[in-house]
């Protein structure tokens, strides 16, 4: 990227109940990643030279089950994490609960939510992310705004930081129950 200009990224996300979700990435309108999951198995697509590779069993495949359950609409975290550790802080009148996620699986940290003790919406939610190359690094998603779309609460603005960058995430479109081919997740 040249100095001063920007890249603009988006992704879009099909989501199948119960288990299933492609989710795309694009660089200034172009495709250039998928990773798709069908409830059993996953894959990466590099969407540039058009090749995939099957997601490896084990800690791989976890992260990205993890992640497509807590995508889930109405999910409910205990039937995603072993283990779900509660408490209460109160800072400036305002009172926060703090889940502390423990998926239970060797290697993926657990996943912290900061939810507001009146709207109880989620303000933040932490977790240690894992690059491709090993490296380990501290991502947070910062709950800034929400907006109602067919009687669902969902985050419109959200600021993230990961890897020394920060990156503000917009929702720009929400459609419900909309008919997704299973062909879309293999």
């Amino acid at each position: 990227v040249k100095p001063g200009r920007k890249e603009y990224y988006s992704t879009d996300i099909h989501f199948k109940a119960p288990d299933k979700m492609r989710t795309t990435s694009y660089r200034d309108g172009k495709p250039f990643a998928c990773v798709i999951f069908n409830g059993e198995n996953g894959w990466n697509v590099n969407l540039l030279n058009k090749k995939s590779e099957k997601i490896p069993q084990g800690l791989p495949l976890s992260l990205v089950r993890i992640f497509t359950q807590m995508a889930t609409p109405g999910v409910n975290i205990t039937k995603i994490f072993k283990h779900v550790t509660i408490d209460i802080t109160y800072k400036d009148g305002t009172k926060t609960y703090r889940l502390i996620c423990d998926p239970g699986v060797d290697g993926i940290a657990p996943y912290i939510i900061y939810v507001d003790g009146r709207s109880f919406l989620t303000k933040k939610l932490e977790t240690i992310m894992y690059a491709v190359d090993g490296r380990e690094y501290l991502y947070s998603a910062n709950t800034m705004s929400y907006v109602w779309i067919d009687d669902i609460r969902i985050a419109q603005t959200s600021v993230v930081y990961s890897l020394d960058q920060t990156d503000i995430s917009t929702l720009k479109e929400f459609k419900l129950n909309v008919d997704i081919p299973d062909s879309e997740f293999v």
